[in-house]
């Protein structure tokens, strides 16, 4: 079936949305398919529920985009826990989750997720990062950087997720496959000074 419109729904965190619209634009280059963006978001008291018992009663939630009128689609692809839940409930062709949507992944045609997650299956995709939406060339650098090159964006700490000194570790020993390579870094507003640090001197 060919695609027309794209929808991209997340909770507007911009870790999700990067990942939603990356795969979203991609797809819509390759088909010619419209995207449209949505964000949702859930009333305060349905907020700490679990999301599998947000899933069943989410046609009695009054919230934007849960479940209220979605634009129609021919692929909705979700990503964060309340954008894969939104698209769990939209009405469309085919669903795609982007990382865990702590649903059953039976309710998605795929689900995408990080190769460190370790859940393979079926419906699964792996990647070895996150999705981004960096489409141009690298621009010339002065003094030029020789090939092959490697782009690391480098995130922090967050709710769900630690960087302690385990993690820099952990990433370290990744980053050893690359010996040879230029290895180009950027930091986000989470990257902790000292794991900056650490990699600048690595």
């Amino acid at each position: 079936m060919p695609l027309r419109r794209i929808l991209a729904v997340t909770d507007g965190r911009a870790a999700n949305r990067t990942q939603a619209l990356g795969l979203a634009e991609a797809l819509a280059r390759a088909t010619g398919a419209e995207v449209v963006e949505t964000t949702v978001a859930l009333p305060r008291w349905a907020d700490p529920l679990p999301q599998r018992l947000l899933a069943a009663i989410g046609p009695h939630i009054r919230a934007s985009g849960i479940p209220g009128p979605l634009p129609a689609a021919d692929l909705v692809i979700g990503a964060g826990r309340r954008g894969n839940l939104a698209a769990s409930l939209a009405p469309a062709a085919r669903r795609i989750a982007v990382l865990d949507p702590g649903l059953p992944f039976t309710r998605f045609d795929a689900v995408i997720l990080p190769g460190h997650d370790a859940r393979p299956g079926a419906r699964v995709i792996e990647t070895l990062g996150a999705m981004n939406r960096l489409t141009r060339p690298m621009p010339a650098w002065d003094p030029p950087l020789p090939a092959p090159r490697l782009a690391l964006l480098l995130g922090g700490p967050s709710r769900s997720a630690r960087f302690d000194r385990a993690s820099l570790a952990r990433l370290l020993d990744d980053l050893g496959r690359f010996a040879g390579w230029s290895v180009l870094v950027t930091a986000s507003r989470r990257t902790p000074a000292w794991v900056v640090e650490a990699l600048r001197d690595a």
